[in-house]
């Protein structure tokens, strides 16, 4: 991982810079007071001419003298001037709260003075509420604090200049802090997401669960173990795609938070306007699952080629729940009811056909029975006693067996039939 240039160099190079101005101020109002004092005041030239044997006891001699000190009224005036209007320009340039912001910043910039500081831990910079910092209202020179756990991008004015995971970073001047990331895990959730189905029926998604993460370092094609020295392995160009791929609104760019949530959503309601209802809420065929396949396409497909473009990696997600309008719902409750009752009435007319082809059956077998029995009893007829007595009897109690068997079997067979449509209408 590509290192930031050493820091504290550039500290310490700010800090002689600021004491070399002090000094050189320093210098311009002693010179300005000598000059004064050896030009105006006749009585202290002799003194002023042997500053130079004895300097520093000069200078306070000269300095404290009531003819002279008059004479630094003049520069540090115009020093305070100077840091007054520049402190209210930088104000009105920043919109600044309080004039005395803008002077802490020239004072700052300019002599390493009372330079301001920033903590950035969570993934963010920790504000207090209605805190004006001017690292984040202006930029450098400043300290940052990055706690562990936290990536930060820095740029100037027209590029981008370093990324650390450092303790702390000191800013030049006028260098920002571009992209801050948590390097840990993140958890989000969305909820209330409307869609529309490819029947155009309208879902609404309920709470939508997913954790993700800055896209790690690959090493032999797999993400990069955590060692102590590097507890936090991530890719340099997913932190930069976090950064200047975001999509900019009327508002500005958009969040990176946002922006991973905004992809995740809309592989689910890409993959829901490609389908119709029954497809995602009541598959008819077995072995398909529409939540495995919407998931496999967030971790595997599209979307993680759109997350990767925004060196985010999504690393589990629950899609939640699918919530339609009841009375679509009453609809498809109406037409599969209908589906069901036709078949129903087409299995029941084929039984009552199927049962009044075996009643015809039954009643063909019963005369034909019927017939038999009679010719079978006319063969018993004794014709030399009475005859036509004979018959009538034998055929009144012949054909009163017949009728009670028919009768009976007939009614057998009704509370089978009734049986078998019981069992029939329970299955459905």
């Amino acid at each position: 991982m590509n290192q930031p240039r050493t820091t504290g160099n550039f500290q310490v190079q700010h800090r002689i810079a600021g004491l070399s101005r002090i000094l050189f101020l320093f210098a311009l109002i002693s010179i300005f007071l000598f000059l004064a004092g050896w030009l105006f005041e006749p009585d202290l030239s002799e003194e002023i001419k042997n500053f130079w044997r004895f300097p520093p006891i000069e200078f306070f001699r000269i300095a404290f003298n009531p003819h002279t000190a008059r004479y630094f009224l003049a520069p540090v005036s115009v020093i305070i001037f100077v840091t007054l209007a520049a402190g209210s320009y930088v104000r009105d340039i920043y919109a600044l709260p309080r004039l005395r912001q803008g002077i802490r910043y020239v004072i700052s910039s300019l002599f390493a003075l009372f330079v301001p500081r920033i903590i950035i831990d969570g993934g963010e910079k920790k504000l207090e509420k209605n805190e004006v910092n001017l690292i984040d209202a202006i930029g450098g020179p400043g300290h940052v604090v990055i706690q562990p756990g936290n990536a930060v991008m820095f740029k100037e004015l027209r590029r981008p200049s370093r990324i650390s995971i450092r303790e702390s970073y000191y800013l030049r001047p006028f260098e920002t802090i571009g992209q801050i990331v948590n390097l840990d895990e993140q958890q989000d959730s969305r909820s209330d997401i409307p869609a529309v189905t490819r029947d155009g029926i309208r879902v609404t998604i309920k709470d939508i669960q997913f954790r993700y993460r800055l896209f790690p370092e690959l090493q032999f094609g797999r993400p990069k173990r955590r060692t102590v020295d590097e507890p936090y392995p991530f890719d340099e160009k997913a932190l930069w795609n976090s950064a200047y791929n975001l999509p900019v609104t009327d508002a500005g760019p958009d969040n990176w938070r946002t922006v991973v949530g905004r992809a995740v959503v809309g592989g689910i309601t890409d993959f829901i306007s490609e389908h119709d209802i029954d497809y995602l809420t009541a598959p008819r065929e077995s072995g398909i699952d529409p939540r495995r396949e919407i998931r496999y396409s967030l971790l595997y497909g599209p979307t993680r080629t759109a997350l990767r473009n925004n060196g985010a990696e999504l690393i589990w997600v629950d899609i939640g729940h699918f919530e339609i309008d009841p009375v679509v719902d009453e609809q498809r409750t109406d037409y599969w009811a209908a589906d069901w009752l036709g078949n129903a009435q087409v299995q029941r007319a084929y039984g009552e056909a199927k049962r009044q082809v075996f009643l015809e059956m039954g009643r063909a077998e019963a005369h034909a029975e019927m017939i038999i029995a009679l010719t079978e009893a006319l063969k018993d007829v004794n014709w030399g006693e009475e005859p036509s007595e004979s018959i009538r009897k034998l055929l009144i109690l012949r054909t009163a067996e017949m009728i009670e068997n028919w009768i009976n079997s007939r009614n057998r067979s009704e509370k089978q039939q009734d049986g078998q449509n019981l069992l029939f209408f329970d299955e459905l």
